[in-house]
């Protein structure tokens, strides 16, 4: 995975199991060719493969309830005190899991683009502040700067498991935020309380 600086890094699955950093890791799963009922069986089962492995128990004592339309909830069987918190994002060719040992978290990731109304787009759900920041940004740059915008507020917005609402009736939102270390096309943020 390609890693900036300040970058969160990426374990791609399968592999070596992630080392949390601060209670939190993040796996890559490439599901080129997968539908999305595939991609989200994939990420399920990577899910409990480093769950077990991270809290040294038996998959069989982890439940991962599919609610559709719901985040994935993680639940111990055993009497574990607190389960661990996940959040999964999909983008065409690969997915997701970010995993909090310590409390909620929220992923996501998406493909720059050019959008033609990029500007009321950011006005409307990323707030004014972001949309002037935007307007600055030269041309070249600015789908991916929208792009990493984005994902940060979606990513918040999961980690306070709040649905997306245009800026006037956004929550305000304590999520401490990082860019993810992803493959050259891809952006992502991770957050966390």
């Amino acid at each position: 995975m390609h890693a900036a600086a300040d970058a969160f890094p990426v374990q791609p699955w399968p592999g070596p199991l992630p080392v949390p950093i601060d209670g939190r890791c993040v796996i890559a799963l490439a599901t080129a060719g997968c539908t999305r009922p595939q991609a989200r069986q994939l990420a399920r089962r990577a899910l409990r493969d480093v769950l077990a492995g991270l809290l040294s128990i038996a998959g069989e004592r982890i439940v991962l309830p599919a609610t559709p339309g719901q985040p994935q909830r993680v639940v111990l069987d055993g009497g574990l005190a607190a389960a661990p918190c996940c959040s999964i994002s999909h983008e065409t060719g690969w997915t997701l899991v970010a995993i909090s040992l310590d409390g909620p978290v929220g992923i996501d990731v998406m493909a720059p683009q050019e959008i033609a109304d990029w500007a009321a787009l950011a006005r409307d759900y990323l707030g004014p502040a972001v949309a002037q920041a935007l307007a600055a940004t030269p041309p070249v740059t600015r789908a991916r700067a929208l792009a990493q915008a984005w994902t940060a507020r979606e990513a918040s917005l999961k980690c306070a498991g709040q649905e997306l609402t245009e800026w006037g009736h956004a929550p305000a939102l304590a999520c401490r935020t990082a860019p993810l270390a992803l493959p050259p096309g891809l952006v992502g943020t991770l957050a966390w309380h």
